[in-house]
């Protein structure tokens, strides 16, 4: 059987007092194929960087997404993963705050189907006193699909006055389905507020009940409740457009998974 590698490696630098957004759409391919990506991105002083990311690859890809992101003094980084599909995705995100008064957002929203493997690691490096970061992943599970989330966040002993929040949380859609979640905390630090926390569970069948009694149809109600539970994972985006879009692709991708 033939089978493609491909690699590539992008750079961002993000100039000082700047603002730039950018929207990555990875596309699946019929190929058998393995994709190696990666970013790096270097956020100066004041500067503002957005990355906004859709993923939704064929059966037949793999995709290893390496980003390695540094963040200068009072810069703002915020990044948005969304993982549709693909038969083994794993996105790796480092990011090393160097600079005080920075601001970091990470959030994501994934749902694996039968067969797939959608894996998310991130590293949040605090080097410097009074920052903050902010991480929400939200994963819907369908079928045999797997999920994993391992996120970190590192406290140095100087990052006094860090502000750090880390949570993971997970709607299983079958009882075949499984969750690895593993959110840390790694603080040498004392003057802190960090806290970090994981669920998982079935969807909220009173919910489910009050959508049914008034005529809304099984599918039809599950798939509302779905999106209302992502929802959170891409509220961080301001740019409506970009916000939007998401929604509509994550409402079609949901529909046509119900069929």
């Amino acid at each position: 059987l033939s089978f493609a590698f491909r690699c590539a490696a992008r750079g961002i630098v993000s100039k000082e007092n700047s603002i730039a957004k950018f929207t990555i759409d990875f596309k699946g391919k019929t190929e058998r194929s393995f994709h190696l990506v990666q970013l790096h991105a270097h956020v100066k002083q004041s500067a503002q960087l957005e990355i906004h990311q859709l993923q939704n690859t064929s059966k037949n890809e793999c995709v290893l997404l390496r980003e390695s992101i540094s963040q200068a003094e009072k810069s703002v980084f915020k990044i948005t993963t969304v993982t549709a599909s693909g038969t083994w995705v794993r996105n790796e995100l480092n990011i090393r705050i160097e600079g005080q008064h920075c601001e970091s957002f990470l959030s994501g929203a994934y749902f694996p189907k039968q067969d797939q493997l959608i894996d998310n690691h991130t590293f949040v490096d605090h080097q410097v006193a009074n920052c903050y970061s902010n991480e929400l992943y939200k994963g819907v599970l369908f079928e045999n699909g797997k999920g994993v989330f391992n996120g970190k966040v590192y406290v140095h002993v100087d990052a006094q006055k860090t502000n750090a929040y880390q949570s993971n949380a997970n709607i299983m859609m079958s009882d075949n389905a499984s969750m690895f979640t593993k959110p840390e905390l790694e603080i040498y630090a004392d003057d802190v507020k960090c806290s970090h926390g994981s669920t998982s569970g079935a969807i909220d069948e009173t919910a489910l009940y009050y959508l049914r009694s008034r005529g809304v149809p099984l599918k039809a109600a599950q798939s509302l409740l779905v999106l209302a539970f992502l929802a959170e994972a891409i509220a961080e985006i301001e740019d409506e457009a970009i916000a939007d879009d998401i929604r509509n692709r994550l409402e079609g991708w949901l529909h046509r998974h119900e069929h």
